[in-house]
């Protein structure tokens, strides 16, 4: 991220310091905004969770508060989770029930008028706010509720006669097409499941959650909130959404630049280490092993530094010591591997393990030879 700043321009240089260029997470940026902005009222050992509903991606963090007032901080209770299920996927969703609306011939007119998707997704989105079915939708007798969605004349015209007729039934006018309590929820269904998993997953893992914080754009929904509460609020969970729930994110920021210690711990999301020579044993892949003058057989294994799901203090550095392989060695090169298992690999190579990138690390002073001390932080 870092090298792309620096290409964005934003940065003069992917090495700046942190007092130029700092990385927060959303959800957490979300949380210290609602918490300063909001007076959320979190107390010292609460859990709370963060659903950051944006539009490419919902993403979730729990987290333990410390302190209180001007003194709190957070600690990351779980590890990091998210999907897929923003609200661009709804508008793709929304899209093709108007597609199968309108028929194939239309939508391919369509494509001849300019701008006409963007017309179509402006329309929307001035009406996807606005769903809302009850709430809490706790009613087992709600009534059903219509909605109906106005297209330009230039895309009516596209609409074969007999598909206008059919339209013009459903919604007693001409240039509009009637949304069912039904259809709505069909758009939504496929996205709210996998929120609802999203959610459920991270309250397995930690059954102490109290406050649910919806913020990100698609949190602006009133059927997404619904939704939640419906799912998840009871008397000991509370669902809340902040005013302006999609500016939240930015304001958590300059929160955060301004007060970084504030979250003092996170969960590593996957297992980081390198690669490293070891003796061989007994097992060892034969592809693994290579020689070394002055030290015989070697075969390459995963060192980890960190293990997916260890607490990971604010400014914590984790430093491992070793030996050069060669007398004489100038420079090593440094792979970083990674992993989503919980488990440190043995191997570099078996099934799950990615390589990051690498680095060089200089050794110009070669007094001591192999028993020179190499340091990896």
């Amino acid at each position: 991220m870092r090298k792309a700043a620096a290409l964005a321009g934003l940065i003069s240089d992917e090495n700046v310091g942190p007092h130029k260029f700092m990385i927060v997470y959303e959800p957490e940026a979300a949380a210290l905004a609602c918490e300063i902005r909001c007076s959320l009222g979190l107390t010292e050992g609460e859990h709370f969770m963060t659903v950051d509903a944006g539009g490419g991606t919902v993403d979730i963090t729990t987290h333990e508060v410390f302190g209180s007032g001007q003194n709190i901080f957070f600690r990351e209770t779980s590890t990091p989770t998210g999907d897929t299920c923003g609200a661009t996927y709804v508008d793709s969703s929304f899209m093709e029930v108007l597609k199968r609306k309108v028929g194939n011939d239309a939508w391919a007119a369509f494509s001849n008028i300019p701008n006409w998707e963007i017309s179509l997704l402006e329309k929307w989105e001035n009406l996807k706010v606005t769903f809302s079915f009850g709430s809490g939708q706790r009613s087992s007798n709600r009534e059903a509720t219509d909605y109906f969605f106005e297209i330009t004349s230039r895309l009516w015209r596209c609409i074969p006669l007999a598909v206008c007729e059919t339209l013009f039934q459903e919604a007693g006018d001409e240039q509009l097409i009637k949304l069912t309590r039904e259809t709505i929820e069909e758009i939504h269904r496929p996205h709210f499941q996998k929120i609802e998993k999203l959610i459920s997953d991270q309250l397995k893992e930690n059954r102490k959650v109290s406050k649910i914080i919806l913020v990100g754009g698609f949190s602006r929904s009133a059927l997404l909130i619904d939704f939640v509460k419906l799912k998840f609020e009871t008397p000991l969970v509370r669902v809340i959404t902040p005013p302006h729930p999609e500016a939240a994110v930015i304001y958590g920021a300059v929160l955060y630049a301004r007060n970084t210690p504030i979250i003092r711990s996170r969960k590593s999301k996957m297992t980081y280490g390198i690669t490293i020579a070891c003796d061989v044993e007994e097992g060892d892949p034969q592809e693994l092993i290579d020689y070394y003058p002055g030290l015989g057989l070697k075969c390459d294994r995963f060192k980890s530094f960190v293990v997916k799901g260890q607490d990971i203090e604010y400014n914590q550095v984790v430093c491992h010591t070793f030996s050069p392989i060669y007398e004489n060695q100038k420079a090593c090169h440094i792979i970083v591997l990674c992993t989503d298992s919980n488990v440190s690999p043995r191997y570099p190579n078996e099934r799950g393990v990615k390589t990051l990138g690498f680095f060089i690390l200089s050794m110009p002073n070669t007094t001591g030879g192999l028993n020179r001390k190499l340091e990896v932080e």
